[in-house]
């Protein structure tokens, strides 16, 4: 799987500047795009998703519900039990 990470959500302070569903979407064809192109490799043999600071309980199923991320990997979030607990009861609601 390859993971792909804005640099700018790369940051100490959890959601201070997300990514959102879309513009991570188009970022992600882009490099299954890529991918395609350059190493006939399509998104079914090798998986694209989301990694870290964008990832939050307000917005983890606007992410997984996206048809262009294969999942999502928690950053800053895990660390911390309670938005943690927080993000799978929302992956548990939808």
């Amino acid at each position: 799987m390859i993971v792909y990470e804005p640099v700018w959500a790369i940051t100490s302070d959890l959601g201070s500047n997300p990514d959102d569903s879309n513009s991570a979407s188009d970022r992600i064809n882009f490099i299954n795009n890529l991918l395609a192109k350059n190493w006939n490799l399509k998104s079914e043999s090798l998986p694209v998703g989301l990694y870290g600071g964008s990832v939050n309980s307000k917005n983890v199923n606007a992410f997984l519900s996206n048809e262009a991320f294969s999942g999502v990997l928690i950053g800053k979030a895990s660390s911390i039990k309670t938005e943690f607990l927080k993000i799978l009861s929302e992956i548990v609601k939808s």
